[in-house]
């Protein structure tokens, strides 16, 4: 299989201050992961911890919506659901290792799948994490040491309390919803 990158005309980097892309030489031989979305170094396979993010926030504050924006982006895959709740009643305390509870986090990720490209991102919405800080903060700190990056939306308490009493009041919906 031969892969053909795009030339790429040096004028283009030349006129820049700023370099747009990191120029990568590869060695004779070195193999490449390609998915439709991106090519990675194999050398780099496992580099990305998981998740690269979490979207927390008070509820009726545009945390779906975000999750959804950023899911549109190709280089970001959804986990097994939206809210993942890994850290708050998922918690296993059976579990007795940092490492058997980091095992069982990542199981609502595809986090195996994803390890051979590190460029793909992937994180959850779960707003009852900023309700819940009390346990879901050291949880977190022991399962994914790596940080990730938190993205935390709040609204105004007035108007969230209007759209969450127009919701739950709303005659619109299934009749599953209604009973």
């Amino acid at each position: 299989v031969h892969l053909i990158l795009d030339y790429v005309n040096e004028e283009f980097f030349e006129k820049r201050k700023k370099p747009v892309t990191t120029r990568v030489n590869l060695s004779p031989g070195e193999v490449l992961t390609q998915t439709r979305r991106s090519i990675d170094r194999a050398i780099e396979a496992g580099t990305r911890p998981q998740p690269s993010f979490l979207i927390l926030g008070a509820q009726k504050s545009g945390t779906t919506s975000l999750y959804e924006y950023l899911n549109q982006h190709p280089w970001v895959i959804r986990p097994k659901r939206r809210e993942t709740h890994c850290l708050d009643w998922r918690w296993d305390e059976t579990l007795k290792s940092t490492e058997e509870r980091r095992k069982h986090c990542l199981l609502f990720y595809y986090a195996a799948s994803m390890k051979p490209y590190p460029s793909l991102q992937t994180g959850d919405s779960t707003p009852s994490y900023l309700l819940d800080y009390y346990r879901v903060i050291p949880r977190l700190k022991e399962v994914f040491e790596h940080e990730p990056r938190m993205i935390i939306l709040t609204r105004d308490p007035i108007r969230r309390a209007v759209s969450h009493y127009a919701m739950v009041t709303s005659s619109d919906g299934t009749k599953e919803q209604m009973t």
